[in-house]
């Protein structure tokens, strides 16, 4: 696991990536086998996406497609799950050893949020 600590965090854009931290919070990548699966996985889905789009060109049977429609909806909640696991074993793990209410506070509430989406999105 790579660990950063930022502090004066006055832009919102952090190696090209837009970061949702705070000032002097520390920054947790991935960890390195588990940015690789996301990355592996994601690249599957490019393809299976790629599959559909051919499928549409070529008329092929609404069932079929739906088929494979369903199945990248699958593997997209499967790196959500991975991104969500490294969420919760990083930043929020993180955030509820600091002993900061206000910090513990916000990670309950983001993850409150994305788990009230997920159930109402499916």
């Amino acid at each position: 696991m790579v660990w950063y600590t930022i502090f004066y965090l006055t832009e919102k854009r952090i190696a090209g990536l837009t970061c949702h931290t705070p000032l002097s919070y520390i920054v947790v990548m991935m960890d390195p086998k588990q940015k690789t699966d996301v990355e592996n996985r994601l690249s599957r889905i490019e393809g299976q996406v790629r599959g559909i789009r051919r499928m549409v060109e070529e008329d092929r049977y609404c069932m079929d497609i739906l088929a494979q429609t369903r199945s990248i909806v699958a593997a997209l909640r499967k790196v959500e799950n991975l991104v969500m696991e490294s969420h919760l074993n990083t930043c929020v793990a993180e955030a509820m050893r600091s002993r900061d209410d206000r910090e513990q506070d916000d990670k309950v509430k983001e993850i409150m949020t994305v788990i009230a989406d997920m159930r109402k999105n499916g």
